[in-house]
């Protein structure tokens, strides 16, 4: 929620000695889920991913503690931001980009702590906001300012790759940034993709 704190602890050196100092988290975040029995949170216009304890939502002291809550940098030299995350099966899809959106980058995490790895993905779409990334089966649609875009994982490979299905209508849509969404209609068999305001 908004303004909560939790308690943590951030490790700082003194004379070559790792101090331990006592301060608050905030809990305001923009992305919220869950994976491997941890609450995650992300803010857009970070870098950063916020693992809570494991099986505790409740849990944000960052110590030496592998039970405790973590963080994981997504890619802090990119000169990018976290825009949006969606979910492929249990990996991690996070999309980033500057300021200007004249730069754009995707990651791929998978695994888990320990053992979790955090890889570019060789594609340069961008997602317009959180709104716009949607799992459906097992693909990962988004709204990019190049139209509706899917990831998915080729299974003899493990490899993901990227496809425009809506290759089609892409070039006639204005995707706007601020306004675009995605919305699954289950019991229509449809995805309902918005554009800009009152256009869908």
């Amino acid at each position: 929620t908004s303004g909560s704190t939790a308690p943590t602890w951030g490790a700082t050196t003194t004379d070559g000695t790792v101090v331990w100092a006592r301060k608050s988290f905030d809990l305001t975040a923009d992305i919220v889920f869950e994976q491997n029995g941890r609450l995650v949170i992300a803010r857009v216009g970070d870098d950063y991913l916020y693992f809570s304890g494991i099986r505790n939502a409740s849990n944000w002291q960052f110590d030496t503690n592998e039970m405790n809550a973590l963080r994981l940098g997504v890619n802090r030299a990119d000169d990018c931001d976290i825009t949006a995350i969606g979910l492929l099966s249990k990996d991690i899809i996070v999309f980033k980009s500057n300021s200007s959106r004249t730069k754009n980058a995707i990651y791929h995490i998978s695994g888990y702590y320990p053992d979790w790895t955090c890889q570019p993905l060789n594609f340069t779409c961008d997602a317009a906001n959180k709104y716009c990334v949607l799992p459906v089966n097992n693909e990962l649609y988004f709204m990019s300012t190049q139209g509706l875009m899917a990831l998915h994982t080729v299974v003899e490979y493990g490899d993901i790759q990227q496809t425009p299905p809506g290759a089609a209508v892409n070039s006639k849509l204005n995707v706007d940034r601020a306004a675009a969404r995605l919305w699954l209609m289950p019991h229509k068999n449809q995805l309902w993709c918005k554009c800009a305001n009152d256009y869908y």
